[in-house]
C-alpha cells in the first residue's frame, strides 16, 4: 500500500479531470492475483473503468494508473508534449512494484500505448505472469516499415505539432476525459518505446510466464503485422504465447475498451477479451484463433 499510495500522491496539486486520477480497486489483504490496466494515449484510467469493477468483483486487486501529462481537465492543454518514453518506462515499473505487493500474482494489460508498455514489462520483468497486450501501437497504417524509423525521428527531434484525432469533431470529439488531439513530440515517445522493446525482443526472451496479444483486423489507425511480427519471435524464444484477432466484419474502431468511445462495441470484445485473460491466467494457451 505504501508503494501504491507514493504512486497515487503523484496526482496531487494537479488540475486533473476528477475521474482521471489514478485509482486502485483493492480487497481487504493481499489477492490471489492483481491486474494493472494501463490506458492508451491522450486517454485516462477511466478508459478501464468497466473492466476493473468486473475483475475487482472477481476477488483481485486492481491498479489503473494515470501517466505523466494525461487526465488534466483542461482537453486543449500543452503538456502533453512533454511526455517522454522514460517517463512512461518509469511509472510502468512503478506500479508493478506495487502490484507485486498486492496481489500473489501479476497480469497487466494495455490498449494501445498500453499495451507497448505492457510488452516492456512482459520482456524485463519476471513478476509479470500474464501480460495482455490490446491493440498494440507498433505499427501505423499506411506508414510502410521501412518510413516507420523517419516518422519517429521527424516526431521525436522536429518542430511539435498538435494533430486532431478526428479532424472534422476536432474538440468535440469524445470522450469527455481523453485529449481530442495529441502531440507529434508525444506520439514519438510511444514509437520510442516500441521500438525499445522491440529490439529488446529481439536478443532475449520475455520474461513473463504468459502472453496474450489481441488485434484488430479492422482497426483503422495500426498495421498489425509488427504485433504478428513480434508473437512470432516470442514463440520461437519458446514464449507461451496466444494470438487473437478481432474479425474485420465487426467494423471495431482502435478504441476497443472504453466504453464512452462512440464507437465501441464493447459487449462484444469484454466477453472475448476476459476468456483469453482467465485462460492465460488457468494455465491455458489457447493458440492463435479468430471468432
Amino acid at each position: 500500500m505504501d508503494l501504491w499510495e507514493a504512486f497515487a500522491r503523484r496526482d496531487q496539486g494537479l488540475d486533473l479531470n476528477p475521474v482521471c486520477a489514478s485509482r486502485a480497486l483493492l480487497h481487504e489483504g493481499r489477492s490471489q492475483r492483481c491486474t494493472v490496466l494501463l490506458h492508451g494515449i491522450t486517454n485516462c484510467p477511466q478508459q478501464w473503468v468497466q473492466i476493473a469493477g468486473i475483475l475487482h468483483g472477481d476477488g483481485q486487486n486492481v491498479l489503473l494508473p494515470r501517466y505523466p501529462h494525461h487526465g488534466l481537465r483542461d482537453r486543449l492543454n500543452t503538456d502533453i508534449a512533454r511526455l517522454t518514453a522514460a517517463e512512461l518506462t518509469e511509472t510502468a515499473e512503478a506500479v508493478l512494484a506495487a502490484a507485486s505487493e498486492l496481489g500473489e500474482k501479476v497480469t497487466v494489460i494495455g490498449l494501445s500505448l498500453g499495451g507497448v508498455l505492457a510488452a516492456w514489462l512482459a520482456q524485463r520483468h519476471a513478476e509479470v505472469d500474464v501480460a495482455v497486450l490490446v491493440a498494440p501501437l507498433f505499427g501505423i497504417r499506411r506508414v510502410p516499415a521501412w518510413a516507420l524509423p523517419l516518422v519517429r525521428a521527424a516526431a521525436l527531434r522536429g518542430p511539435n505539432r498538435y494533430l486532431w484525432w478526428d479532424a472534422r469533431l476536432k474538440a468535440r470529439l469524445t470522450p469527455e476525459h481523453g485529449y481530442p488531439r495529441v502531440a507529434t513530440r508525444a506520439f514519438g515517445a510511444l514509437l520510442e518505446l516500441g521500438r525499445r522493446v522491440q529490439a529488446e525482443a529481439r536478443g532475449a526472451a520475455p520474461k513473463a510466464r504468459a502472453l496474450v496479444l489481441v488485434t484488430n483486423a479492422a482497426d483503422p489507425a495500426l498495421d498489425n503485422r509488427p504485433t504478428a511480427a513480434l508473437a512470432r519471435r516470442w514463440r520461437a524464444q519458446r514464449a507461451d504465447v496466444t494470438e487473437y484477432e478481432f474479425p474485420k466484419s465487426l467494423g471495431l474502431p482502435h478504441d476497443l475498451i472504453d466504453p464512452a468511445h462512440r464507437a465501441t462495441g464493447v459487449e462484444r470484445v469484454y466477453p472475448v477479451l476476459l476468456d483469453l485473460v482467465r485462460t492465460a491466467e488457468a494455465g491455458r494457451s489457447a493458440g492463435t484463433a479468430t471468432r
